[in-house]
């Protein structure tokens, strides 16, 4: 296990309040790197979100680590059980019907709104299985910032469209 001192990207988010886009482009580039590695492998994280993305520094020039596998399952090993915190979910997963890479992808999606914004992508939302019924069956989408570049718009479209297994993780899926 390596030790990474600069915590985590939720406590550096608690710290600093919303971060800048750059800052929140740099990390969501490092970022991807972790589920793209996973992914080409055939295993998705299943719980992509602030407290699992270890700093090794600060900013967007930040080293980026992805942690605790603890979730994480063969994308195609039959495995229908869902794994992951509930307010990182996106609705087929929440609905119990799929749960593989591109979760991982929404995931992340919320992980960006959280950096943008300084609060969780569902901030009055605090009960697990409520969280799970309205991702589920409202129809509701974790509400992006205002004021933020055409880049992030569209990645934020491509990472909470209405079917997430349509969203494939690539270099065009950068924000």
């Amino acid at each position: 296990m390596e030790y990474v001192p600069g915590g985590d990207l939720s406590e550096e988010i608690k710290r600093s309040g919303p971060l800048d886009e750059p800052a929140v482009r740099g990390y969501t580039r490092g970022i991807l790197s972790g589920p793209a590695y996973l992914h080409s492998a055939g295993i998705a994280h299943c719980d992509v979100k602030g407290e699992n993305i270890l700093l090794l520094g600060s900013g967007g020039d930040a080293t980026v680590k992805i942690a605790d596998l603890g979730c994480a399952r063969w994308v195609d090993g039959g495995d229908e059980a869902i794994s992951g915190t509930p307010l990182y979910m996106p609705p087929e997963v929440a609905r119990g019907e799929q749960q593989g890479a591109a979760a991982d992808i929404w995931a992340l999606g919320c992980t960006v709104v959280e950096m943008m914004t300084g609060k969780r992508a569902w901030p009055n939302v605090t009960d697990p299985v409520a969280a799970m019924h309205r991702i589920a069956f409202s129809g509701d989408v974790p509400e992006f910032p205002p004021n933020v570049s055409g880049e992030a718009v569209d990645f934020w479209g491509g990472a909470s469209g209405g079917n997430q297994s349509s969203v494939i993780l690539s270099s065009s899926c950068q924000l």
